[in-house]
């Protein structure tokens, strides 16, 4: 009988000898070797098998930098979340909305400044939200010009868009919109 110094001995030994038979047997059989793989990790003691192979590969140097690695891109994700969600940021966040849809604001009023309705002929000096813009070609319509589908537009984007469009008063942009409510 062999202790088990001596059986691992052996074994070792033989597996030096028998290299390329090991190789060609293991070819050979695949299936059976991954069949035998899972049955294995399924039994009390393939997963502790699994838990100290795990442990080790964490110990080795390619599992730490691998773990490093993993710990850097987790800490910039958690990072970016606190910065998305931090108060200095949503100030900043709306500081700049106020600075853009003002600088649309000027480049509507802009548009409209100086200028009468095209129908009634009335003109707001005082309140040029007032007038507003219809499309004359509904189908030529790219996006309507109001605040919130001009923002991210370019100003020559915009002047296009306007070029396409008159001026008129709400109420007979209204009127042109209803004809059914009329009076006449």
């Amino acid at each position: 009988m062999w202790t088990k110094e001596e059986k691992r001995k052996y074994l070792k030994e033989w597996r030096e000898n028998n290299k390329d038979y090991l190789k060609e047997w293991r070819e050979n059989n695949k299936d059976k070797l991954s069949e035998y793989a899972k049955e294995y990790s399924q039994t009390p003691r393939g997963k502790i098998a699994k838990k100290k192979a795990a442990k080790k590969f964490r110990q080795s140097p390619k599992g730490k930098a691998a773990r490093k690695k993993y710990d850097q891109s987790l800490k910039a994700i958690t990072t970016r979340k606190k910065y998305d969600q931090s108060p200095k940021r949503k100030a900043n966040q709306k500081k700049s909305q106020k600075k853009s849809i003002k600088k649309y604001t000027n480049i509507i009023y802009e548009l409209k400044n100086e200028k009468k309705c095209a129908k009634c002929g009335c003109g707001f000096d005082d309140c040029l939200s007032i007038l507003e813009f219809h499309h004359i070609n509904t189908k030529a319509k790219l996006f309507n010009i109001n605040m919130r589908d001009v923002l991210g537009k370019s100003p020559e984007q915009i002047q296009e868009e306007v070029n396409k469009c008159i001026l008129l008063c709400a109420n007979c942009h209204k009127e042109l919109h209803h004809p059914e409510y009329n009076n006449e």
